[in-house]
């Protein structure tokens, strides 16, 4: 059986959405391949320490990392913690690409026209990263067999070097997104690309280098593979490259809870979300929280390419549908920016409720002590007997701090933003629809511009927490070329809103004709106020539901993620290696 090596930049490296594709696939590599399954990775000393545990290579590998260290490329093996224990081989290019940067460039110049002459570090370490994995790839395959795996650009150089040397290894690479495609999303695009893109166009974006190396790993791999439907059709045009296999993203379920447990979680943590929103709304005017639908967004602080517009306009328009109804609904924005930290007014709120509960605890043991062991003795209890004064004032106290904020409005943000509040993006469409948080205001909104955690002092939960706590999850990305989010948010029983942009969205589309708990926005070519009226209907409609219907539609949206579970996925990653295996093979054969 051949070794199989997946190269990314992002193996032992957290820094974007393929390192959630390798980890989460990872435990069925593992399962499928065994110890003939190796990640190889850049070396970033600030990350590896949280995920790479040090081993010694075995005797054959640590000959060729011997080897490799004369040409001043370091590399450790050892197991990747955060994806299940697999072997993982870190790359240290530094000191390489100090001496060879330049010379990589050109000989990609001479052989691909791969213009990088006013690149930066951004690609020129990744480029002369891989071109060094290239190297560690050929000395392994003089030694076994060997396929290996590329993920984007950032590792393309390897792929490239194996093919200018004419090392025997079968290739396959994958795109997850096009640098071309990111870079005009920028520019609210409104269609997709539909027709040869030409290179001026490339460098308007500025995105050249990275584009024609790309272009140059597409149509030289042995097999190509993209993550959906959406991005088939985008590398058509924009690389000049058919897709071999389409390799749908998955999750790994069995890291996941089960429905019953996550209907049990939700339970609880749903009253932690209610104590944070009752302490956040109730100084300011009584708040009534039964039955009412939590909404969340979430993802990379890209205002418009997110399309926080589009979600922030959405309840906008539903907060106006709602007005003099008695439904509520509470949205968060969780979209990390720069802060200083949580607003005074915010914790103090959050205290005084948090005291009250203290003082409610404390007594209630002792009162309920009192009751029990007076009531054979009296006729009747007075509530000045079994009540205590003391703690009875403080609560009075408490209470009334927490009302000197009577006829104010709560604030947008939990957090003070460390820049004029006024300027942000987020806060801006938010006052623009008329998202105030005032008492007539239906739709109560909370940004919460911080990465979740247990440890964070307001809400006090992770991530996966606040999904599972929420009701309902609205993403409406303009270039989403897969879309894990709105999939983990489905996987968490939690009802999810995408849209046709999204690659998951259109794998929904594809894979049943009614996807109720999962909803799909019809925004391809269609004009903002369309999407915004879409996903508006959807809200309401679920904002108006009985929570039985809810419970039913979250239960719904769990069974159709589990149409993307990387047990039935895997397979065609495995059917692209034994494709450019069986190609190599042909393309070498003396008869061929």
């Amino acid at each position: 059986m051949s070794l199989i090596f997946e190269v990314s930049f992002e193996c032992g490296n957290k820094v974007g959405g393929i390192w959630k594709v390798i980890t989460s696939k990872s435990k069925e590599m593992k399962k499928r391949f065994g110890n003939e399954y190796f990640t190889v990775g850049f070396f970033n000393p600030k990350n590896y320490v949280n995920e790479f545990s040090d081993k010694n290579p075995p005797a054959w590998l640590k000959k060729i990392f011997d080897e490799l260290r004369k040409e001043k490329i370091i590399c450790y093996y050892g197991e990747w913690t955060e994806a299940n224990d697999v072997q993982l081989i870190l790359v240290d290019s530094k000191e390489f690409e100090n001496d060879n940067v330049n010379d990589i460039k050109k000989e990609l110049w001479e052989k691909y026209k791969i213009d990088s002459l006013n690149t930066g570090n951004d690609f020129n370490t990744p480029i002369a990263w891989s071109y060094a994995v290239g190297k560690l790839l050929e000395k392994i395959s003089r030694k076994k067999d060997v396929v290996a795996h590329f993920h984007e650009w950032l590792s393309g150089a390897g792929l490239l070097y194996l093919k200018m040397n004419n090392v025997p290894v079968p290739t396959v690479f994958t795109t997850h997104a096009t640098s071309f495609g990111r870079a005009k999303t920028l520019f609210l695009p409104k269609e997709e690309v539909k027709e040869r893109v030409p290179l001026e166009e490339v460098y308007k974006y500025g995105v050249a280098a990275k584009h024609l190396t790309e272009v140059a790993c597409a149509n030289n791999a042995d097999v190509f593979t993209t993550v959906s439907e959406v991005m088939k059709n985008e590398v058509i045009y924009v690389l000049g490259k058919k897709p071999d296999i389409i390799t749908v993203n998955a999750l790994d379920f069995s890291n996941i809870p089960s429905i019953d447990e996550i209907q049990q979680l939700n339970y609880k943590l749903r009253k932690k979300a209610d104590e944070f929103i009752r302490a956040y709304f109730s100084p300011y005017y009584p708040i009534d929280l039964k039955n009412y639908p939590i909404i969340f967004t979430s993802g990379r602080y890209e205002f418009f390419n997110k399309g926080f517009d589009l979600f922030i306009d959405s309840i906008g328009e539903l907060n106006k549908r709602l007005k003099g109804t008695k439904n509520l609904v509470v949205v968060f924005i969780f979209v990390p920016t720069g802060i200083i930290g949580p607003k005074d007014e915010v914790v103090d709120n959050i205290m005084t409720y948090r005291r009250i509960g203290e003082i409610l605890e404390e007594e209630w043991e002792k009162i309920k002590n009192k009751i029990i062991s007076e009531l054979p003795l009296i006729d009747a209890i007075e509530a000045s007997d079994i009540v205590p004064k003391k703690p009875l004032e403080e609560i009075r106290k408490n209470i009334e701090r927490a009302r000197r904020r009577r006829g104010l409005t709560p604030p947008l943000s939990a957090f003070e933003l460390a820049y004029k509040e006024d300027d942000d993006m987020i806060i801006k469409r938010l006052k623009e629809n008329g998202l105030l948080n005032r008492e007539s205001d239906r739709v109560k909104v909370i940004f919460y511009p911080l990465y979740l955690s247990k440890m964070d002092a307001l809400l006090g939960m992770d991530y996966t927490e606040a999904v599972i706590a929420s009701s309902v999850g609205v993403f409406l990305s303009r270039y989403e070329p897969f879309g894990y989010t709105p999939l983990e948010t489905a996987a968490y029983a939690t009802i999810s809103i995408t849209s046709d942009y999204s690659g998951f969205g259109r794998f929904i589309l594809k894979s049943t004709k009614n996807p109720m708990g999962l909803f799909v926005v019809d925004a391809v070519e269609k004009s903002n106020e369309e999407i915004v009226k879409q996903t508006a209907d959807i809200l309401e409609k679920i904002t108006k539901m009985d929570k039985e219907k809810r419970i039913e539609m979250e239960i719904s949206a769990r069974k159709m993620a589990e149409k993307c579970s990387w047990d039935k996925n895997i397979n065609n990653y495995i059917k692209a290696y034994n494709l450019a295996t069986k190609r190599l093979k042909k393309s070498i054969s003396p008869t061929s």
